[in-house]
């Protein structure tokens, strides 16, 4: 599963705010990122 197919999910199931969790690890990939606030901006509350 990809990050926007997860963030996805999480979203359908009705979190309220989507987020990493413990903060975002230097290493992380932008594209994750991108993806994540992608799929928030994309999802219907």
């Amino acid at each position: 599963m990809n990050i926007k197919e997860k963030s996805k999910e999480v979203l359908d199931a009705g979190v309220a705010l989507l987020a990493p969790g413990c903060g975002i690890v230097s290493k992380t990939p932008t594209k994750n990122l991108q993806a994540m606030i992608q799929m928030a901006k994309e999802h219907k509350y």
